[in-house]
């Protein structure tokens, strides 16, 4: 059993605390709206008031948020996770931001070891455990928490950290020119059924004159 403590509880982050409680770890949670933790506190987690508090006994912090903006807030804010977790906890961020971000949030948070672990899939994949994460930072800080990462999908290991949140901008960026040139096609289909198709021409006959 680990402690785990989950940052931000949209409709991922729930799926995430309830898997995780399902397989039996120790869980506190908290989410900057309040409310969205009942599902999880009924079924055994703690409510945590602040994210320092969620924080201060985990031995792993997940967040989940919704940009890199949020994710400084929610670390190095009032009562921010950073100024309660443990040197030998570990930060696992699941949020999809940039390598810049991630790269800020390293720094200012060392010595404590940071996992860049952005997913692809939604809340179905989460409950059967089968996301696709995509995993930047030490190896031996990956190979610590694959298991518990495995718990929520397939953690795929990229290299050092950033490398994960880059592949998911990259796989975004991918996904963005897929659809785009799909929608040309349709719409370069669609003015071609409508062009009105012209009469073939007949062919002329010559009127003799009478002689």
């Amino acid at each position: 059993m680990t402690a785990v403590a989950v940052l931000g509880l949209g409709a991922m982050g729930r799926a995430i605390a309830a898997r995780l409680l399902g397989a039996g770890h120790q869980l506190s949670v908290w989410n900057r709206t309040p409310g969205r933790d009942d599902e999880a506190v009924a079924a055994g987690a703690r409510r945590a008031g602040t994210p320092a508090d969620a924080a201060a006994d985990a031995e792993v912090v997940i967040t989940m948020v919704t940009d890199g903006r949020a994710l400084e807030e929610v670390l190095f804010g009032s009562d921010g996770a950073a100024s309660a977790i443990s040197p030998e906890a570990t930060l696992i961020d699941m949020s999809t931001v940039g390598p810049t971000s991630i790269a800020a949030v390293a720094d200012r948070l060392a010595p404590v070891p940071m996992l860049d672990a952005p997913v692809l899939g939604s809340v179905p994949s989460v409950e059967s455990g089968t996301l696709v994460i995509f995993v930047g930072g030490d190896r031996d800080v990956f190979d610590r928490h694959a298991d518990l990462l495995s718990l929520l999908g397939t953690p795929r290991y990229l290299g050092r950290s950033g490398s994960g949140a880059m592949l998911k901008l990259v796989n975004n960026a991918a996904g963005t020119a897929a659809l785009v040139a799909v929608g040309e096609l349709l719409a370069l289909t669609d003015r071609a059924a409508d062009r009105p198709r012209r009469r073939p021409r007949q062919p002329c006959r010559r009127v003799r004159s009478p002689r």
